[in-house]
């Protein structure tokens, strides 16, 4: 079963590179009542910026970009094709607080400490 989506995810836009000739993406969220979010789940549909990252991705670190804070992520595949169908990460918000997240490509030959 889908999982609710919490938050409405207001804007996705390439941002530049995330580390050498990595692509990076930032979404904005925003918690749009005047009530606490604890463990707000947030989910990105893949195709919203499929075009940026290179095709075969299927490694995305995503954090908060004021805290830099590396938030635990999970791509997920609903028709088990192979190809990633949304990006899954939970964050807190205080009432009507927006946040910043950004979504990179990580080789992950290069940091086995960000993929276990």
């Amino acid at each position: 079963m889908k999982q609710v989506v919490l938050m409405s995810v207001v804007f996705a836009f390439l941002s530049a590179f995330c580390l050498a000739q990595e692509a990076k993406m930032t979404v904005k969220v925003e918690n749009p009542v005047n009530v606490n979010r604890q463990g707000a789940t947030i989910e990105v549909p893949w195709k919203d910026f499929s075009s940026v990252f290179p095709e075969g991705t299927k490694s995305i670190v995503v954090s908060e970009q004021n805290s830099g804070e590396v938030l635990p992520s999970q791509e997920f595949d609903a028709n088990l094709d192979g190809v990633p169908d949304e990006v899954i990460f939970q964050s807190d918000f205080k009432p009507m607080e927006s946040k910043v997240f950004s979504l990179c490509v990580v080789d992950s030959a290069k940091d086995d400490s960000i993929t276990g």
